[in-house]
């Protein structure tokens, strides 16, 4: 992206090993994830009731969601909180910690995918920088990250002055001021890989942004989606070299990829249960005639059959009795 001017290993063995595995799997609940693979989207009440299938079995469902760790709506609380301390760290006047903890915020912030609920805890995390640098006597800075903030926030005119300092209010009306007025620069831009987009603030790139602070983000599919903050106005020229993304699928992109596959399971659905980092893998398929679901082992690739949600066949399925057997019958030192 270019800106410029307005111009321009034996038998006996084997079965030790395999006992002290089912051991293993008996002390950590086993991972499993879920894999919707559609063509139609499963209703929220039959996911609520395979999870509890799930649950009920043995299994865990991790924390993060079904399957993706970077799924956007399971991070936002984690930052959301981050920023919390970010604040607290703040009102003690411990300014250190609080950019500090800004820092942390931004590792994940940066990929985060563009939504409403980004835009706000991006606002926020920049109003909470601003006001740490009008605390340390840095005008300058703080009216930078002001007008970041209002850009990410357009509706946020004014501050309440109720719960911030006269100045304050003052400063950050100054910078909605500069945003408002600010000039227009010409961009010339040119993307790579094919089909990424580029967005200012949130919002598609415009021919003619305005001059100043900006928050730049681009995105890509099968990509994770990049951000960072430029400032188009320090310079009559600014050539901006945005580090590649990383050429990692992602789990909408697996998903797409199992569901069109004609390969065996293990190649099929491995990629998937490797990516979410779980033991088993629960696969549904819901059609106009339904939905049906299978249960996907990682560990020696096995589907087992594919049958409805919520019939003795499902819960079957999914028992772990067999595991337990095995463990019972050996003896505590192996």
């Amino acid at each position: 992206l270019h800106s410029a001017p307005a111009a321009s290993l034996p038998v006996v063995l084997s079965v030790l090993i395999l006992l002290a595995l089912t051991e293993a799997s008996l002390a950590q609940p086993n991972q499993v994830a879920i894999a919707d693979l559609g063509p139609r989207p499963t209703r929220p009440a039959q996911l609520d009731k395979i999870r509890h299938d799930l649950t009920v079995a043995g299994y865990e469902l991790p924390k993060q969601g079904d399957g993706d760790p970077e799924t956007d709506s399971s991070r936002l609380p984690d930052i959301s909180s981050l920023l919390e301390s970010a604040e607290q760290a703040y009102e003690k006047f411990d300014f250190d910690q609080a950019l500090a903890s800004l820092k942390s915020i931004d590792s994940q912030l940066k990929h985060l995918a563009l939504t409403e609920e980004g835009s706000a805890l991006r606002s926020r995390r920049f109003l909470l920088e601003g006001l740490v640098h009008f605390a340390q006597g840095d005008k300058e800075m703080a009216k930078f990250h002001f007008r970041l903030a209002h850009r990410l926030q357009p509706s946020t005119l004014k501050l309440d002055a109720g719960n911030h300092r006269p100045s304050v209010v003052t400063l950050y009306a100054k910078a909605v001021s500069e945003n408002h007025s600010a000039g227009k620069t010409q961009l010339s831009q040119e993307a790579q890989p094919l089909g990424a987009k580029l967005f200012l603030d949130g919002l598609p790139l415009p021919d003619e942004p305005q001059r100043g602070p900006h928050l730049v983000t681009v995105q890509a599919p099968g990509y994770q989606s990049q951000s960072s903050v430029y400032d188009f106005s320090k310079k009559s020229e600014v050539a901006i070299a945005l580090t590649a993304l990383p050429k990692t699928r992602t789990w909408q992109a697996l998903l797409s990829e199992a569901a069109q596959s004609s390969q065996k399971d293990t190649e099929r659905y491995g990629p998937l249960a490797s990516y979410a980092q779980v033991d088993s893998l629960v696969i549904l398929r819901t059609s106009d005639e339904g939905t049906k679901a299978a249960l996907y082992r990682h560990g020696d690739g096995s589907v087992g059959p594919w049958t409805s949600p919520g019939s003795m066949q499902w819960q079957s399925s999914l028992s772990r009795d067999e595991d337990r057997t095995v463990a019972a019958i050996k003896s505590p030192q192996t």
